[in-house]
């Protein structure tokens, strides 16, 4: 029987019996996947934050609700997802077109199972954020993503986390999102992404 990414995750944790977290920020192909809270009344739908370390990496977190018995009761509880971002090519200023990384705030994130445009680097699997206008008001950040380095199942190196404002995640860490947002119930809501300093 084939096991998904995501099941396999779930089983290797549990037989450990550890939690995966892990401070600072994370390192490439080291996303971890644990349950943050159990046993709520009911489900919520995914968020994301990227919290913006030193120019150009951060550590983007996605958050999501599964289902878990407690006792004999059916009830949801939410997984929080660890792994490395980058967004800029090292230009803390927000307000730097194509330099800087992208502004605070929150983004209504699209998901788009495989985007196709001219360009060779945001293609596959993207979460969508559109435009940003910067904290000083004076320039609009504009096509806005999540992606990776290409399509999916593309090559990766730590350089590729540089990026002209977007947020860039490893091949490996994207494809773990993918498999999740390919499930309707997720990549149909309304999802958002809260960048922070």
């Amino acid at each position: 029987m084939r096991t998904s990414r995501l099941g396999r995750a779930y089983l290797a944790a549990a037989l450990l019996g550890i939690s995966l977290g892990i401070s600072g920020i994370p390192q490439a192909n080291a996303y971890t996947d644990v349950v943050a809270t159990t046993c709520m009344a009911s489900k919520t739908n995914p968020t994301m934050t990227f919290d913006k370390g030193t120019a150009p990496y951060g550590t983007f977190y996605a958050f999501y609700s599964g289902s878990v018995y407690c006792g004999s009761t059916l009830m949801a509880n939410r997984h929080k997802i660890t792994m490395k971002g980058g967004s800029g090519d090292g230009t803390s200023n927000e307000c730097t077109t194509n330099r800087g990384w992208l502004p605070n705030g929150k983004y209504n994130a699209r998901y788009e199972k495989n985007h196709q445009t001219d360009s060779a680097v945001v293609k596959g699997s993207v979460w969508n954020l559109g435009n940003k206008t910067c904290a000083a008001g004076t320039v609009t950040r504009t096509e806005l993503f999540i992606h990776s380095q290409g399509g999916n199942g593309g090559g990766w190196s730590e350089s590729n986390y540089k990026s002209a404002g977007c947020i860039k995640i490893n091949q490996t860490d994207r494809s773990f999102l993918k498999d999740l947002f390919d499930i309707p119930i997720y990549g149909a809501a309304n999802n958002t992404l809260n960048v922070v300093p």
